[in-house]
């Protein structure tokens, strides 16, 4: 093991340098401790290998491997200006070279390269640029007088646009040959869209691309706590000009402050998500590529940025900055003062030792204000546990044939407008749980809630599920650690998914009444509970994951059974769950997370 980790962080070293390796791994021991952090340096290790094999195997270089997307562009019914905007400041020879060589080197042909150089002190970087602007008509450059900073700088820059469509580059990263010809196919595709992100990937001094980051769809929860958008993003210029360009004072977050007022401006529904990697991203010293902590105005820009979109729609939410234990922003809503009433609904399956565990832990660790217990199923424990008052907020409904109408009466019977379905075999050990859940279920948009739910041994169980192609579905993060973060962050972060797990969930009464609730007879897998969220997403609200809200569940739930699917299955465009990316693995072990042996998507689609 020891020779497998010395060989893991000489890998790291060789792609981010050694200080920044040696950092990052003394971090993680800290947040995770020795034996987690030991596993997962291997596992990023072993998950880089994986995206080199990927690389070779999906994304060859040849010329000729670009034919295809060539004559597809021939049959597109627009072909539309892209200007490509770069501020420049001092940026070292090779690396602005390298910049601009990955624009002149796009196969798409219809670009434009907007350059705003702020006042570099540094002699070659006018020469520099004055010999690229002599070589291509389509390279435009202005020299600032004064430095202005960032967002000075990327607004001159903005003034020389003619473009359609603009596509933000920094002075010191790549596109990849096919970028901007796969942006105009999408920009073909969808006439409605405003607003078009991709995936993208890192790149070291050396070349080597590793730490994929393969998107969901647009989520407009996940947006506020981290800029998953950059990069690459591409805004319609028309829009960017309706909403001002950027703001000067939020230098290091002037993208995701100008996205969030663009989505403000134009709609959720006109932000398309382009599920290919089209930007490489340089991980030097000083770069928020490597770490945020580098640029601390960046992250006192972040939170502004969010706050300032928040404050339009939303009263009493706090945003909060990143932290060493909690390395991204931090959005608190709060609760209506009084808080709604909540029925909680506990499904008894026959064993009351389970069933006298789970209410137990309810009212020990329930820090929440107003609710009553509601037990249907089986249920013969005595409950003398209980206080009088506790004991006073609990009612059994008895045995029913029938679990779907047992619950209805359960809940028209109640006057909270709030429910909250549990399990038995869930275990409550965080007192905020409901508040956390009940903070975002108050919200208009969102349909249903859920929370992360943790095994006995602190690992993660699910946050939330990956739906299947034939309604089944697979626990998202399962295995985590107790202090792991996930997939870039997921695993914390409050985010849209496609399906909650029924172990635990919290709604609206009226939104029962609109989708007519569980039906028992969908049984097989986590069958119903996919059922359920996709009759809650009909409705057009949202089902929605809170990680800082955790549950445990005491044994692995043997009446929601996951399915694997079949090869065929994962070729299959139907199964694509729009939060987890088609370039991610669905294998027999699972939702791995992993690059794709095949993706579920060509390379050009």
């Amino acid at each position: 093991m020891l020779t497998r980790l010395r060989g893991a962080i000489e890998r790291l070293a060789s792609n981010g340098g050694v200080v920044r390796s040696v950092v990052a791994v003394r971090e993680l021991i800290r947040r995770e401790g020795w034996r987690e952090a030991c596993r997962k340096i291997v596992r990023v290790v072993d998950r880089q290998d994986r995206y080199q094999r990927w690389i070779d195997a999906y994304e060859p270089e040849r010329d000729d491997a670009f034919q295809p997307l060539r004559d597809e562009l021939g049959q597109l019914a627009r072909l539309p200006l892209i200007s490509v905007v770069v501020p420049v400041f001092n940026t070292p020879a090779h690396l602005l070279s390298g910049m601009i060589e990955s624009v002149l080197g796009q196969i798409y042909p219809h670009w434009e390269l907007c350059i705003a150089d702020d006042a570099s002190s540094e002699p070659h970087v006018r020469r520099l640029l004055d010999d690229y602007a002599t070589r291509d008509a389509r390279i435009k450059v202005v020299f600032r007088e004064q430095n202005g900073h960032i967002c000075a700088a990327s607004n001159s820059a903005l003034e020389l646009v003619g473009g359609d469509y603009v596509a933000l580059l920094d002075h010191d990263d790549l596109l990849p040959r096919h970028a901007l010809a796969v942006v105009a196919k999408y920009i073909d595709a969808h006439p409605a869209g405003r607003l078009f992100y991709s995936d993208e990937d890192k790149i070291s001094g050396q070349g080597v691309r590793s730490t994929p980051y393969f998107k969901p769809d647009w989520d407009p929860e996940l947006i506020v706590q981290q800029n998953f958008f950059s990069h690459l993003g591409v805004y319609e210029s028309r829009l960017i000009r309706e909403v001002g360009g950027f703001r000067a004072g939020l230098e290091g977050s002037q993208d995701h402050d100008l996205l969030l007022r663009c989505v403000q401006a134009a709609g959720d529904r006109a932000v398309v998500h382009i599920p290919h990697v089209l930007y490489h991203w340089r991980v030097i010293e000083g770069s928020t590529a490597l770490d945020i902590g580098e640029k601390p105005y960046a992250v006192r820009a972040a939170v502004r940025a969010v706050a300032d979109y928040l404050s339009a729609d939303e009263t009493g939410t706090s945003v909060e900055a990143p932290c060493r234990d909690f390395p991204f922003i931090r959005v608190r809503r709060a609760l209506p003062n009084p808080v709604p009433g909540v029925r909680i609904v506990v499904l008894a399956h026959g064993d009351d030792t389970r069933l006298d565990a789970c209410i137990r832990s309810l009212f020990e660790y329930t820090d929440y204000a107003h609710y009553r217990v509601s037990i249907v199923g089986p249920c013969s424990a005595s409950m003398d546990f209980l206080s009088a008052d506790d004991a006073a907020r609990v009612t059994h409904a008895g045995r029913a044939d029938d679990e779907h109408h047992a619950l209805d009466e359960v809940i028209e019977a109640g006057d909270e407008d709030y429910l909250c379905i549990c399990d038995d075999a869930v275990r409550l050990f965080d007192r905020r749980w409901l508040a956390e859940l009940m903070a975002q279920a108050v919200r208009p948009s969102v349909g249903i809630v859920g929370p992360a739910i943790h095994g006995p041994d602190g690992r993660i169980h699910a946050v939330g599920l990956i739906t299947l192609p034939d309604g089944t579905a697979l626990r998202a993060h399962a295995g985590v650690g107790s202090l792991g973060i996930g997939y870039f962050g997921q695993a914390v972060l409050t985010h849209t998914v496609s399906a909650l797990p029924g172990a635990c969930m919290v709604f609206r009464r009226e939104v029962w009444r609109e989708t007519g609730g569980i039906d028992t007879a969908a049984s097989q897998g986590f069958a119903r509970d996919v059922d359920l969220s996709r009759r809650v997403i009909a409705t057009g609200r949202s089902s929605v994951v809170v990680p800082a809200a955790k549950v445990m569940i005491d044994a692995d739930d043997g009446h929601r059974t996951t399915a694997c699917p079949s090869a065929g299955q994962e070729r299959d465009e139907s199964c694509r769950d729009r939060y987890y990316n088609p370039n991610l693995a669905i294998t027999r072990s699972g939702a791995t997370f992993e690059p794709a042996f095949p993706p579920r998507i060509g390379r050009f689609e």
